[in-house]
């Protein structure tokens, strides 16, 4: 006869079993639940989603935590380099849909100190994701910023299909601090996705900008080789890409190089191609092709990259928008919604609680809505 403490064990070490692979050359896992323990135990380095994977996104539920699907990829050490299959290719078909988020980046002691929260703040730079598909999100890849003071992330090969009435598509926020914040997104296709205009606070003056990709002020931002087709903006004031205000007088301004990119049939767009909340807009903007956006009535008419200043004239500088055709535009790049992978995981609920952190949400509403 089994002892119960044994057969408790062989259970976990079963359940575990099922839900990491090994390949020929690498291990992968088929859940977010299993993986994510790693990570939360101080795991660093490169970890592989297995190929073919379904993971259908839960919803955040202040008292709950995340219920009805899956936990999203826990980003909550640095240098965590995250791969659809052997290789980081879309083509290896990792999937995450239909909820809120498919990878947070976030301050760790949200959950290991769920009563209290964090003990610090965290950095975490080196951040990096590769190769997956998202479809019908709310916020696909975001930063938590309470207690988190940089982020430093790297979006490639990956593709972003319709996620209707999305907060954003990749925001990141961070706490107010001199280190500069570095995004990057590489190969990366935006297509068929709706931005939704968000919740105002009472008194709060003006229109918020949104856009399929948020920055803070001091970001470092490089987009390079990606596709921006047919997405449209609900929001009074949306873009492609959009720069932070700053968070204090004298803050640091960041830089936002775009190149080789294409912006294709964007509908109601308000704010510019690209949206700059600085006034010197800093990087290079070159080799980029466009081609029938179409603008909000009473917006900003500007087909290329705006820059504006709380109560100046807002400049429309058309300079890097040249190319006639886009080179990197195929069929593959229109494609719908994914259809299910062959193979569909969720996982179970992470033994942790946002008691302290449902403190702060209305901290993080002031942070979503005052700073974009």
């Amino acid at each position: 006869m089994m002892n119960f403490g044994l057969s408790k064990f062989v259970v976990a070490v079963l359940l575990f079993c099922n839900n990491v692979k090994s390949a020929s050359s690498y291990t992968c896992y088929n859940d977010t639940q299993t993986l994510n323990q790693i990570l939360m135990n101080g795991g660093t380095g490169t970890y592989h989603i297995c190929a073919n994977t379904t993971i259908d996104a839960g919803v955040f539920d202040p008292q709950q935590g995340w219920v009805d699907g899956s936990f999203p990829v826990l980003m909550v050490n640095s240098g965590i380099k995250i791969l659809c299959g052997e290789n980081g290719s879309v083509e290896n078909n990792c999937v995450f849909r239909d909820g809120d988020t498919g990878f947070e980046i976030i301050n760790s002691g949200w959950y290991t100190n769920p009563a209290t929260g964090p003990t610090g703040v965290a950095f975490l730079p080196g951040l990096h994701i590769e190769g997956f598909t998202f479809s019908g999100l709310a916020l696909p890849i975001y930063s938590y910023p309470v207690l988190l003071n940089q982020v430093g992330l790297t979006v490639k090969n990956c593709k972003f299909v319709d996620n209707l009435n999305a907060q954003s598509i990749i925001k990141i926020q961070t706490s107010p601090h001199p280190s500069p914040n570095q995004i990057g997104v590489e190969d990366s296709h935006f297509i068929g996705n709706s931005i939704a205009a968000p919740l105002k606070q009472p008194g709060q003056p003006g229109d918020v900008a949104v856009g399929l990709i948020e920055v803070p002020y001091d970001a470092r931002v490089s987009v390079s080789d990606s596709i921006f087709m047919n997405n449209t903006f609900l929001a009074p004031v949306g873009s492609n890409i959009v720069t932070e205000p700053p968070l204090f007088q004298g803050q640091t301004a960041g830089s936002v190089n775009v190149t080789d990119s294409c912006f294709v049939k964007n509908n109601d767009v308000t704010a510019g191609l690209l949206l700059v909340q600085y006034p010197n807009a800093g990087g290079v903007i070159t080799g980029n092709h466009k081609d029938t956006n179409d603008f909000k009535q009473g917006g900003d008419i500007c087909d290329g990259l705006l820059v504006i200043q709380p109560s100046k004239t807002g400049v429309c500088k058309l300079e890097g928008f040249n190319k006639t055709e886009c080179s990197i535009l195929s069929t593959d790049a229109t494609t719908s919604a994914p259809t299910d992978a062959p193979t569909a995981a969720t996982s179970g609920s992470l033994s942790m609680f946002p008691t302290a952190r449902e403190t702060v949400m209305i901290l993080s509403f002031v942070f979503s809505t005052y700073l974009f």
